[in-house]
């Protein structure tokens, strides 16, 4: 064809240039090559840039805000359960190094093996310390059955503010008392020791209750805190650092 071209004069090389350029496959006519010229958009990028100057509906915003919401109420849920797995561990270790030491020699060098073990088959979890384990033996018996965790406020704190209730009261009803307003009142572990150390329960003789309502927000302190727990991101084999929910 370029050959025919020539033969023609300047007029004919003209038009037939005109033609070849105006070809979709021009790059593929010249150069025998399947890669279209430069100026020439592929169809995916046209399908793109058409995207990007479409209208975006009126209700985009309030969409996105919702499902932001979901993610959010989702992540916190399974951030309890995993949290409510990981106290009832607790007290069952706590529970096996109690029954233990009463029928046989469990002493506390047995307990420190115990924790370095642990602490060697499971690096991500930093619970497994020697003086948690021993945390663990007085969350259990504490709270000796293990219905009266799952099944109680106790069982849905951070272990952090467990450690708490138990280093800081001696009475177990206050214990409860505590645990039970925790919840209700979503108190971060700064608040929960600044109540326990101003005798809250001298103050507001009301008996905590309802839990559930309390445990479905999860902008609160106390959700916060168990967004962040770094005994819980460790129980399920993650880093400790998550960003605040907004």
């Amino acid at each position: 064809m370029r050959a025919r071209a020539r033969s023609l004069g300047g007029s004919a090389r003209t038009c037939f240039r005109a033609d070849v350029d105006a070809s979709p496959s021009a790059g593929a006519i010249i150069d025998g090559s399947s890669e279209p010229q430069a100026g020439l958009l592929p169809a995916a990028l046209v399908e793109d840039a058409e995207d990007v100057t479409e209208a975006q509906p009126t209700d985009f915003a309030e969409t996105l805000d919702a499902l932001k919401r979901r993610v959010h109420e989702a992540r916190y849920t399974l951030q309890r359960r995993a949290n409510a797995e990981l106290v009832a561990l607790y007290w069952y270790i706590g529970h096996t190094i109690l029954d233990k030491q009463r029928t046989s020699v469990w002493g506390s060098g047995v307990v420190t093996r115990l924790a370095t073990e642990l602490q060697t088959e499971f690096p991500t979890m930093r619970g497994f310390s020697r003086s948690n384990l021993f945390s663990m033996r007085a969350f259990a018996a504490a709270w000796p059955e293990r219905n009266g965790v799952v099944r109680q406020p106790v069982g849905q704190l951070p272990w952090t503010h467990i450690v708490q209730l138990l280093e800081k009261l001696d009475d177990q009803a206050l214990r409860e008392w505590y645990a039970g307003k925790d919840v209700q009142q979503s108190w971060s572990r700064a608040e929960l020791i600044n109540q326990i150390t101003t005798r809250l329960h001298e103050r507001d003789g009301a008996a905590p209750s309802n839990f559930a309502a309390a445990l479905a927000r999860p902008d609160s302190d106390l959700a916060q805190q168990l967004m962040k727990d770094p005994d819980t991101m460790g129980f399920l084999g993650v880093d400790s650092t998550t960003e605040r929910l907004n």
